[in-house]
């Protein structure tokens, strides 16, 4: 059916007017993603139109809630990655710190500098037996070894427990984000029933998301109302219609024998706990510890269960060896046994019993390692020369004729002794070889960590810069659409402009 020529006049004014509204709404939304275009989180918003037919008549367009554009299989695969990075990121910043305390192989202050110390000052003995201050030289490079031995394990014992608060913040902040994600869940999923553009609400929970995930590995699927559902890397939920809540029992202190284990090995004690999140089906709850593979909470247990315990069994086994060999019972030692050092947990002495040779008892060795008691009472410095347990002081013909038992020092010194296998350092070495070894290693596995680190982050930003390509607000092609959406605001303001003079004319006519 024809239109009359007032309908035609307000099709056209309705019509005119639609394409104001359309256009200054896409202003808004454009000028919106330029001010924004520097937001980590934020995504380029679009105010799409729909045509509005009335009767099978045009009547301008709609206007939908304001939508986001997102990439979402890239938006997982960046935040993957992000969550790797992060793991790697949490080991660099404490071996880093620890780098320090160990020092570099060579460095006077690092194990195999204090051991090269001792070696050197039984040289000197060795050329003066009867020089007290070459005995007492002796005794001080042994008190200096025995407590950078302690020293060391101290400092790998405290960085595990920072390294245990640090899990508790990590659960804290695993906790807050998932609480976070719900409450945007809800408004999202509100919005949506509505009719009110959800995409703001939406950046919001990707910030949450990937604060979740700066923490552990996660999957997430949406479902048909728009909540996000959260789960663990081995499917187990953390977060559906409602979150579940991590909790973690943190230990105040932690000692060499402290281990996260339902079967410890010998000297070892149970003490230590994962993350456990409530069981859905009732009884006991779910430990999920070992299926964090990624962020930074991988990292934390990887420390405090794997790499600072390897480092102090390390340690442990070195302090151990020593202390035998200079006992007698290592490789290459001949002469009556100089009883240097000693466990502050064995039976008093002087001197105290000799250090007993077993798997637990070696457990954290090197922080009570110490020199023997004996050697501290006055006048006895002797026995460094002639041996801990001789009945007599050793007449100067003989130490200078027969220098058997400090001789037979420097060869236990160049003698390789038996290692642990399992502790990754090799099983022969000579002591200060060992001592090296040990300095090495973790000087080696700093540089591969990060180093894996970097490579990582160079896959992140690469994934990152894809997203903001495929999501982020390009501004160049905002203010090309700015100027277009400018030009057809001012057509339809043209449009509005002459439809109302016809009316005005239309009307004279009728008078």
């Amino acid at each position: 059916m024809a239109l009359s020529p007032l309908n035609s006049l307000n099709t056209s004014l309705s019509n005119s007017l639609s394409g104001l509204r359309a256009a200054q709404s896409g202003i808004e939304t454009v000028s919106r993603n330029v001010g924004n275009a520097n937001s980590e989180y934020y995504t380029r918003k679009i105010q799409g139109q729909l045509p509005n037919v009335v009767g099978g008549v045009g009547q301008g367009v709609q206007l939908p809630a304001v939508s986001r554009e997102v990439d979402l299989y890239l938006q997982r695969d960046a935040r993957d990655a992000s969550s790797r990075t992060a793991r790697l990121g949490a080991i660099n910043e404490f071996l880093a710190r620890l780098e320090k305390i160990y020092g570099q192989p060579g460095d006077a202050i690092s194990l195999g500098g204090r051991m090269a110390e001792l070696r050197s000052s039984f040289e000197d003995l060795t050329n003066h037996p009867d020089n007290t201050t070459s005995q007492t030289d002796v005794l001080n490079r042994a008190m200096a070894l025995a407590r950078t031995f302690s020293d060391t394990t101290n400092s790998i014992q405290a960085m595990r427990t920072q390294v245990e608060q640090e899990i508790a913040n990590s659960v804290a902040n695993v906790n807050t984000a998932l609480d976070n994600i719900e409450s945007l869940n809800t408004e999202i999923a509100k919005n949506r029933n509505a009719g009110i553009s959800s995409a703001d609400l939406e950046d919001q929970r990707d910030q949450q998301v990937a604060n979740l995930a700066k923490e552990m590995g996660i999957q997430t699927f949406v479902r048909a109302d728009g909540r996000l559902a959260v789960l663990t890397e081995s499917s187990r939920f953390l977060l559906d219609q409602t979150a579940t809540t991590a909790s973690f029992t943190q230990k105040g202190t932690i000692v060499a024998a402290d281990v996260y284990s339902t079967a410890p090995a010998a000297g070892f004690n149970a003490t230590l706990n994962g993350i456990t999140i409530p069981n859905p089906g009732g009884g006991a709850a779910i430990d999920i510890t070992s299926s964090i593979t990624r962020g930074r909470l991988a990292d934390l247990f990887a420390l405090r269960d794997t790499i600072l315990p390897q480092a102090q069994a390390q340690i442990d086994d070195q302090a151990a060896r020593l202390t035998l060999a200079f006992e007698g019972t290592g490789t290459g030692f001949a002469g009556t046994a100089i009883t240097l050092l000693s466990d502050t947990a064995a039976a008093a002495g002087p001197p105290k019993a000799a250090f007993t040779n077993t798997a637990a008892n070696t457990v954290g060795y090197a922080g009570r390692i110490i020199t023997n008691p004996i050697f501290d009472t006055a006048g006895n410095l002797w026995r460094l020369r002639d041996g801990t347990n001789s009945t007599a002081v050793a007449t100067e013909s003989t130490f200078r004729g027969d220098q058997t038992q400090l001789r037979s020092v420097l060869t236990m010194f160049e003698t390789a002794q038996t290692y642990t296998a399992a502790n990754g350092l090799g099983t022969s070495h000579t002591v200060e070889a060992a001592a090296n070894a040990f300095t090495g290693f973790q000087a080696t596995q700093t540089a591969s960590y990060r180093n894996a680190e970097d490579d990582q982050t160079t896959v992140t930003d690469a994934l990152k810069e894809q997203l903001r390509d495929k999501s982020g607000v390009n501004v160049d092609e905002e203010l090309s659409r700015m100027i277009q959406l400018q030009n057809s605001y001012s057509a339809s303001a043209r449009v509005m402009t002459t439809v109302t003079q016809m009316l005005d004319e239309l009307l004279r006519i009728g008078r």
